[in-house]
């Protein structure tokens, strides 16, 4: 037999590939079990560029969000454990919520929230709970009003805290006294009440302004004698004293005078 050429027909057995470990012959890609369309992009929903609005309209929203009419009556509550103060006159309505919007939107309009509303305060103990709340933004109240001052246990416990308080509301000009501070009516004795009440806000300002300008903040808001009042016995036998008010310009001329004397 004729030796085998390699020019010869004879046809010559291919070498089956190697498998590997995995048992999967080499070159085969898996192919994904996923579909092979693409999943459609979230498209956004364009913003409002509210940023590029005047400063003038901006102020107007700001307004319409974080101001009223007429006064913005606050009471103190338990709420989730916790102390607030919520708004007691339903007529009010804000919407707070805009100053988390943005940094720059919040320093464009938290100063119209406290300056812009005649805050008023049920007691110091809201008195107290609203600035603890306020923190830095204090400092933008300029106008404040309290209608309930503490005159029995715990509640007359508040009313030294509440003024310590009011230490950092440095753009303060007025502080409205809307009910009675004391059993007596008398200038001096209502100022000794208020001086130890507080002290501690007043000796602060006092190093910062003028002691008669200071004094001159305080103000007495004239109200008349309810008829439960005079049923007590409040009304004393002169005009304006006996009720913890100040109803005559000569009293409360007196009651700043009785003040100023005890700041030096």
């Amino acid at each position: 037999m004729a030796p085998t050429t390699p020019n010869s027909r004879t046809p010559q057995r291919r070498r089956a590939p190697a498998k590997p470990v995995g048992g999967k012959p080499e070159g085969v890609i898996k192919r994904s079990k996923t579909s092979s369309k693409a999943a459609p992009k979230n498209k956004k929903s364009p913003t409002f560029p509210f940023m590029r609005l005047p400063g003038e309209l901006r102020n107007a929203i700001y307004t319409c969000c974080l101001t009223t009419p007429g006064e913005l009556i606050l009471e103190d509550r338990i709420k989730a454990a916790r102390r607030v103060v919520t708004l007691a006159n339903s007529g009010a309505s804000l919407i707070p919520s805009i100053l988390g919007v943005s940094k720059q939107i919040h320093a464009e309009s938290a100063p119209m929230l406290y300056a812009s509303n005649n805050i008023v305060l049920n007691n110091t103990q809201a008195m107290y709970t609203f600035l603890m709340q306020c923190g830095s933004h204090k400092t933008f109240i300029t106008d404040l009003k309290i209608r309930g001052w503490g005159m029995t246990g715990s509640h007359k416990a508040m009313n030294h805290p509440a003024f310590g308080s009011l230490i950092g509301t440095t753009n303060l000009r007025k502080l409205h006294i809307d009910c009675s501070i004391s059993w007596h009516g008398e200038p001096k004795k209502l100022a000794s009440r208020f001086y130890r009440d507080a002290h501690y806000w007043l000796e602060d300002m006092a190093r910062k302004m003028d002691k008669k300008d200071l004094v001159r903040m305080v103000e007495w808001v004239e109200q008349e004698e309810t008829e439960s009042q005079m049923n007590l016995g409040w009304r004393a036998s002169r005009r304006g004293h006996g009720n913890g008010r100040l109803s005559e310009e000569k009293d409360l001329d007196a009651f700043r005078d009785e003040l100023v004397k005890l700041l030096k």
